[in-house]
């Protein structure tokens, strides 16, 4: 067994609730709500501050993920977003974004490391230091209300780097944020291909953690259940009604994919990631589309060899 999962088994504790959560129906709300002002900084993608944020003319420092490099977080990502943020600089951190964004804003929230890569190898302590409010823009990965960021990392053996990566998840209830914040508008600036892998990831998140063998909790019985059942409603409403019906369920999906991340926060995934981050990494693929790409032959593999699934 690995060391993640024998940590799932070894914490006996059923449901966690980090963050406080909120629903807003704009943007203008929710920064009016908490008062954003000039010692927030506020990591976002261009695209989505224009239409947002830009006439708001709030006082708060706007960062752009993209100009810290494309793709998801990785050692060097990170290192140049810290370097371009100084931690004396801010008080708190609102992420308005996808995964990447949601992973790099609990960085942001925890005391700098000497180096990323002793950060993600656990050479450094994870401190949790300044308040993290999560503003989910896709509805896949959830990582609004887990304990895990995930970043591309150079890969080591017994403290020797390879010379290869690897794709590898930092976790710790610490970086969880501290508030979540659901606004459904946020995610129609979302094309549909993007939209379709990060539904179909948060249909794999609620999967895995109802079947995990290593933990099935309460809260993947209730909230993957849920999950689950909401999102395969909307694919059904799209199927019914084309790509752009979707825009009508916005609120139940990016609600649905809280849920799926509440519930593998516990339990955890299971194979598909499993499968996917090895492969996806070295080629740089989207956790979402590997996960679709892993899908069947994990899911025809459990079930070919696991009673409990079969079942």
């Amino acid at each position: 067994m690995d060391a993640f999962s024998a940590s799932l088994m070894a914490d006996k504790r059923e449901i966690i609730f980090a963050p406080t959560v909120y629903k807003f129906q704009t943007f203008a709300q929710m920064a009016e709500e908490f008062k954003l002002n000039e010692r927030d900084v506020v990591l976002t993608n261009e695209f989505i501050y224009t239409p947002f944020m830009k006439d708001l003319g709030l006082k708060c420092h706007y960062v752009f993920q993209e100009k810290f490099g494309a793709g998801e977080p990785s050692e060097e990502m990170i290192q140049v977003m810290y370097d371009a943020i100084p931690y004396d600089s801010y008080d708190r951190v609102i992420a308005v974004g996808g995964g990447a964004i949601m992973d790099l804003c609990k960085l942001l929230g925890c005391k700098r490391p000497d180096t990323v890569h002793n950060l993600y190898f656990k050479r450094f302590p994870v401190v949790h230091e300044k308040d993290v409010i999560a503003i989910p823009t896709t509805c896949g990965t959830g990582s609004e209300c887990t304990n895990i960021s995930v970043a591309i990392v150079k890969d080591e053996k017994d403290g020797v780097l390879t010379g290869g990566e690897t794709k590898l998840g930092l976790v710790s209830d610490d970086i969880i944020p501290n508030k979540v914040c659901l606004i459904p508008e946020l995610l129609k600036t979302l094309p549909y291909k993007p939209f379709a892998c990060s539904a179909i990831d948060a249909l794999v998140h609620a999967t895995e953690s109802f079947l995990s063998p290593h933990r099935k909790t309460m809260t993947s019985e209730l909230f993957s259940e849920k999950a689950m059942d909401v999102i395969l409603k909307g694919f059904k409403l799209i199927d019914e009604k084309g790509q752009d019906a979707r825009f009508e369920y916005m609120d139940q999906f990016v609600t649905a994919s809280f849920y799926a991340g509440i519930a593998f926060l516990k339990a955890g995934c299971g194979p598909v990631h499993g499968m996917s981050f090895p492969w996806a990494a070295p080629i740089t693929c989207p956790t979402a589309r590997a996960t679709i790409c892993s899908s069947a032959p994990s899911w025809t593999t459990m079930t070919s060899t696991s009673p409990t699934v079969r079942s």
